[in-house]
């Protein structure tokens, strides 16, 4: 997302606020040449925009709110995520010495100003994090695409895959995969309730895509070599056989 330097250390956005709201960096990124990560969240009444440098030992975070700018009280940044009502912010800090983990604290977020950052956890990965309904996901001890997930600061399960997580808002659902063979892209599909006790639905799932309303669809028995696996459904209960030698599940929105 290109944007213009306008005085030392300010980069405005086209099309955000009627141009009013910028992200201010330190150092400034058309100096350091490092990718950035945007995160924005918009309402009727706060325009928020923020940025993390992820390739800085030194990296800083400012929150511009339509005119005032706040500088985050934390060193080391390493990225975040806006709650999804905009009123907190939360953002992982002060890693650790080779950068794959650090403090995850939350920052409230109001009309015009930011609050004091509040440490909400230690020792989280800076991939993976997710706010959304009311509920904190994270990561620990991760490696190699695949960790201990958190929700709400209480673990749910481990050698989780961390690009399988769909959360469903109208069930309160967290689906995803542990025991992942990037090979064969498969694993064991889970599902777990609020953050509470996971339940394995099935081994050896591909591509599962979980529906608005709780249900998942995955392909089970795939094979690579031939792109065809058998059809599942599951509602909740024991998973159905709907149909054999399909090559793709589609997801219509």
């Amino acid at each position: 997302m290109a944007g213009a330097l306008i005085g030392k250390n300010f980069i405005r956005i086209p099309g955000s606020l009627n141009d009013k709201v910028a992200i201010v960096l330190e150092p400034a990124y058309q100096t350091l040449g490092i990718p950035c990560h945007f995160n924005r969240f918009v309402s009727t009444t706060l325009h928020l925009w923020q940025c993390g440098l992820v390739e800085s030992s030194k990296s800083k975070l400012y929150v511009a709110i339509k005119k005032n700018v706040n500088e985050v009280d934390l060193e080391d940044v390493a990225g975040g995520s806006f709650a999804s009502d905009g009123k907190s912010l939360y953002v992982i800090a002060d890693l650790n010495k080779d950068g794959t983990a650090g403090d995850l604290y939350r920052i409230s977020v109001s009309s015009s100003k930011i609050g004091k950052p509040e440490k909400y956890d230690t020792d989280v990965t800076g991939r993976g994090l997710t706010i959304t309904d009311g509920k904190v996901l994270y990561f620990k001890d991760y490696k190699k695409n695949a960790g201990d997930l958190y929700c709400n600061k209480k673990k749910v399960d481990s050698d989780v895959y961390a690009y399988s997580i769909n959360y469903c808002k109208d069930t309160k659902q967290i689906f995803y995969m542990t025991d992942y063979n990037s090979d064969k892209e498969i694993g064991t599909l889970k599902v777990s309730k609020n953050g509470g006790k996971a339940k394995k639905i099935q081994d050896d799932v591909y591509d599962p895509v979980v529906l608005p309303n709780g249900y998942v669809l995955y392909l089970y028995d795939y094979s690579t070599k031939y792109s065809k696996g058998d059809l599942y459904l599951y509602k909740g209960g024991k998973p159905v056989k709907l149909d054999e030698e399909v090559s793709v599940v589609l997801s219509v929105n």
